[in-house]
């Protein structure tokens, strides 16, 4: 397996998809996958709500599932790199469940990038974005929770023996820094022309 990952993890609403996506058109050699989609298709549903309210030992049953979701999509293209946009921690409406390191350590990322906002900027964006349930919680509410996903991301990194990078939203050039060179060199794919 050539094709290295890259965790990039922060808590809902932080804006790792946005930064990612913006990644990966930027760098069509990355390929991103969330944690979401591959649980989705593992359990063919789209119920992202059940998965998320789920208790904590079947949110702890779904990671086992993500991590052989994963490892089979690594299997069938291991030469691409790939971000992995997930979370340390899931608030499950009634408690925040932390999400083991032993998952990461079977996603065997190179790096772990923690994406980190104003708490008050978190909470607008979770109210601008009717189309996507998220728990409601408060700007103080959500300040403990990212500092318990950071302080969660750098114990996994310690652990896994990764460096870990924190960025902020929306710093594209500091995520970009941190990606790259965690990516390069670019792996050289086969050729889709069939020359």
């Amino acid at each position: 397996m050539n094709g290295r990952v890259v965790a990039v993890l922060g808590i809902s609403g932080v804006g790792k998809t946005t930064m990612v996506s913006a990644f990966t058109r930027k760098h069509p050699w990355v390929q991103a996958v969330s944690a979401g989609s591959l649980l989705r298709g593992a359990l063919m549903t789209d119920d992202t709500e059940a998965l998320r309210t789920a208790t904590a030992s079947n949110i702890h049953a779904n990671q086992d599932r993500l991590v052989a979701a994963f490892a089979e999509r690594r299997r069938r293209d291991p030469e691409h790199h790939v971000i992995f946009d997930g979370h340390t921690l899931i608030d499950n409406d009634q408690r925040l469940v932390i999400v083991p390191v032993s998952v990461f350590r079977d996603l065997a990322p190179a790096l772990i990038v923690f994406l980190e906002d104003d708490p008050l900027l978190i909470h607008a964006r979770r109210l601008a974005d009717p189309g996507r349930v998220r728990p409601r919680r408060s700007s103080d509410e959500i300040d403990a929770q990212q500092r318990t996903a950071k302080e969660t991301a750098l114990a996994h990194a310690s652990v896994l023996a990764v460096p870990c990078a924190m960025v902020g939203s929306g710093d594209h050039a500091a995520f970009e820094a941190a990606l790259i060179g965690a990516f390069a060199p670019p792996p050289t794919l086969p050729s889709s022309s069939g020359d």
